[in-house]
């Protein structure tokens, strides 16, 4: 349970009333879904998941009840109520529900941020740019904030109001963006470094690699693409994604060949050359190197739990 005794009454009513709204909204559903609102997803989950690969884009997530545990790397951490888990560019992750049940469902909301508005809100409030701090991540737990739940509260009334939403939610969503730049905490530092010429060559460079992640990466070609040296670009790529640019560009296609195996029924062979392997035999070992089991048992585990509603972000 929450321990609210060091909340001030007016942080604590707002977190109610967010709770409040998003048991109203999420009744009797199961899974993660969109809403009439562009850009806010809500999600209800009544028992624990397996953990799933999952490319969170600039955005930001806050539970309401539950837990729900993110790996990036070889990091872990967990959100819980009065947590926001805040994302500055695109990282990938593995993610699973580690605190649900019928009684207490894990409950969230999460909310993709425009980090396009920046600019012009930094020169609006005189906000001043951060010196580069190579200690800051792109994805991290920061604390909750009335003014956020407030307007979160807001966002979410308006999946009633459908008519409304496209003209009410950007301004809301901006608010948001704001009262994250005036917090006291790390979401401020985060989202200035985010702002960094460097970030911005990552995030190009995760673009690419994206795009073309069957392909073969060559390092060289790929520093020149974004105007880094060799080294630089290897140090600030680790640093924002916990990965090399080659694991990256596996943890890609190992996730993507699982959700072929079990989306759309392709044997390991078949999904194995879809997505850029030439030895079936080499993506079987890195296959189950990263999921703990070989492909055909973990797709059948998957299948036998009930998971073929998986759905893969990529």
């Amino acid at each position: 349970m929450m321990d609210t005794t060091k909340l001030s009454v007016p942080m604590v009513f707002a977190f109610e009333q967010f709770k409040k709204t998003l048991l109203l909204y999420t009744k009797d559903k199961e899974g993660g879904w969109d809403t009439t609102v562009s850009g806010l997803a809500l999600c209800r989950y009544t028992s624990m998941t397996e953990p799933e690969g999952w490319v969170y884009e600039p955005s930001l997530a806050i539970a309401a009840q539950g837990a729900k545990q993110i790996t990036i790397g070889l990091e872990t951490n967990c959100y819980r109520p009065m947590n926001m888990l805040l994302t500055s560019s695109e990282i990938p992750t593995f993610a699973k529900v580690c605190e649900a049940s019928k009684e207490t469902p894990f409950l969230a909301i999460l909310l993709k941020l425009d980090l396009a508005l920046l600019p012009e809100l930094l020169a609006e409030n005189k906000f001043e740019l951060l010196q580069e701090n190579n200690k800051i991540r792109a994805q991290q737990i920061v604390q909750a904030t009335e003014p956020i739940l407030q307007a979160v509260t807001r966002l979410i009334k308006l999946i009633d109001t459908p008519e409304d939403a496209p003209f009410i939610a950007p301004l809301i969503q901006k608010e948001i963006l704001y009262y994250l730049l005036r917090s006291n905490d790390g979401a401020r530092q985060q989202l200035l470094a985010s702002q960094h010429p460097q970030c911005r060559q990552i995030s190009h460079a995760l673009d690419w690699i994206k795009q073309h992640y069957r392909k073969t990466i060559r390092i060289e070609a790929l520093t020149t693409l974004v105007g880094m040296s060799t080294s630089s670009f290897h140090f600030h790529f680790k640093n924002r994604t916990g990965m090399t640019p080659l694991q990256y560009q596996k943890w890609l296609r190992l996730n993507e060949a699982r959700r072929i195996m079990l989306i759309e029924m392709s044997d390991v062979s078949e999904a194995a050359f879809i997505v850029g392997y030439e030895s079936p035999s080499q993506f079987s070992r890195e296959y189950q190197r990263l999921f703990g089991l070989s492909p055909l048992k973990d797709i059948q585990r998957l299948k036998a739990s009930g998971s073929e509603r998986i759905s893969l972000d990529y």
